[in-house]
């Protein structure tokens, strides 16, 4: 029998790396939401334009050379559909996480980090999309 899902929140993970699928199977089964994985940002506006999920986690490292001008403009698409944005990063400085902050990146979590952590980030991320709440407040910056 085939389990019902419409009613879950929807996750998106953009990571290029071999652990992106048990990640995201993992942080499905952590937060109780659907989890879907790309690899590229391309693959994830195509996604986004498609099925909107409900949050969308991405691992900077894809943004390459052009950082913060990438999540700009990955940012922008996303914001035009209040979709929360939540950043898996290196260790940044304090100017990046700012950065962040003044594109409306919803939070970013430096690696190594405990899947619990992202997955109470993605509930309360999806919750806030559901519930169509403005985007104010600090960044959230765990490191």
């Amino acid at each position: 029998m085939k389990r019902r899902t419409s009613h879950l929140s929807r996750a998106l993970l953009v990571a290029n790396n071999h652990q992106a699928s048990g990640i995201c199977q993992r942080l499905a089964d952590s937060a109780e939401m659907q989890c879907r994985a790309v690899s590229t940002i391309e693959e994830a506006e195509a996604v986004v334009e498609h099925k909107p999920p409900h949050v969308v986690v991405l691992d900077y490292s894809l943004c390459g050379a052009a950082g913060i001008e990438t999540l700009q403009m990955f940012h922008e698409v996303l914001a035009a559909r209040k979709i929360p944005l939540i950043l898996i990063t290196p260790p940044v400085s304090d100017w990046e996480l700012e950065q962040f902050e003044d594109i409306g990146v919803y939070a970013s979590l430096s690696n190594p980090f405990r899947m619990s952590e992202l997955a109470q980030l993605v509930k309360e991320a999806s919750k806030r999309k559901k519930d169509h709440r403005s985007s104010s407040g600090e960044l959230r910056a765990l490191r």
